[in-house]
């Protein structure tokens, strides 16, 4: 059973509340951030978390502790379209009507579901990793409620919208890396940014592939770029804790996963050609490769094919994946 801290409205300040809600156990986080923007005549939500029974009753419970009614909520905008965000939006819209954004992009994802999970566990197979796991990977995420999802009835974002509610402005900004079409939500009068998953204070968000052709590094990088531009000095993260200096944040992502990339080619460059032999090379700030557990193995290997994209996209290696099995080569 969750304990007190969650459910517990945090006051953050006069305009925005934190409500923590749990995510259930095996996951890489314990809880999920939904924060209320707004005042009780009219809010927003930004996020909502994991769909399940206790959640449902206790998030609703926690909006009324603070006298939020339902009937005041102006719509819930999605950071990104993973169940531990969207998950209990999608009771609220069925419950109350309540009107969901998503960006554009990440709806046509959330349609695809199904047949990314289906294209990712034949990529996990040919990068090495054993059906056992695979088999694990496709159980975790074959999530029922996306099962043919009717997109129509969600509000699509392009980037750039912006939302007024209590005499502040929430700015969409597209922030895709973390998933194809994430974004975040930019409050220049306070200086704020909503990350999503775009930005966490101590975990390095996974980057992965989503689709043949899709290069989520070179996205999370100009991401990043794009975030360094703007006035920021609190950033509000789908998971964690608020914290200050986001662009030192910024800065120490993007030495992250530079070094990962040079690593990466270093192996290549060395005879190692295989992913998940690439990825057994690495040394993971979860410990090593063969002492991971199945799910944190599968978003290892994810993000391991992320910087090979990036290096085969750059000319750096070659990518071999006409056979049975994924292998990379050294350009000369």
């Amino acid at each position: 059973m969750p304990g007190a801290k969650y459910f517990q409205p945090e006051k953050l300040s006069s305009r925005i509340s934190l409500i923590r809600v749990p995510v259930p156990n095996g996951r890489s986080v314990k809880f999920s951030n939904c924060y209320v923007i707004g005042n009780k005549r009219g809010f927003f939500l930004v996020d909502s978390g994991w769909l399940d029974e206790f959640n449902s009753l206790n998030f609703k419970r926690a909006l009324d502790s603070v006298g939020y009614s339902i009937q005041n909520l102006n719509g819930i905008i999605v950071t990104h379209y993973h169940q531990d965000h969207l998950g209990l939006a999608l009771d609220l819209k069925s419950e109350f009507g309540i009107s969901i954004y998503l960006s554009k992009k990440e709806l046509e994802v959330l349609e695809n579901h199904m047949k990314y999970v289906d294209w990712l566990s034949s990529i996990l197979l040919k990068s090495g990793l054993s059906p056992e796991e695979v088999d694990g990977f496709e159980k975790r995420n074959k999530i029922s409620a996306y099962d043919g999802i009717d997109i129509s009835g969600f509000d699509p974002l392009k980037g750039g919208e912006s939302f007024l509610v209590d005499e502040i402005s929430l700015k969409v900004v597209f922030t895709p890396g973390h998933t194809p079409g994430s974004i975040s939500l930019y409050i220049p009068e306070d200086t704020t940014l909503l990350t999503g998953d775009f930005m966490l204070p101590r975990i390095n968000s996974n980057i992965g592939p989503y689709y043949s052709g899709h290069n989520p590094l070179k996205d999370y990088f100009s991401s990043l770029a794009l975030a360094e531009e703007l006035d920021v000095s609190i950033a509000l993260p789908g998971h964690e804790l608020p914290f200050a200096e986001p662009r030192k944040r910024l800065e120490g992502i993007m030495a992250h996963h530079e070094k990962r990339v040079s690593e990466v080619e270093h192996l290549v460059q060395n005879g190692v050609s295989n992913p998940q032999k690439i990825a057994a090379n690495i040394r993971w700030g979860s410990g090593p490769w063969n002492g991971l557990s199945p799910h944190i193995k599968v978003l290892a290997l994810r993000e391991v094919l992320s910087y090979i994209i990036f290096l085969r996209d750059d000319a750096k290696i070659m990518v071999d994946d006409s056979g049975e099995n994924i292998n990379c080569y050294p350009t000369n």
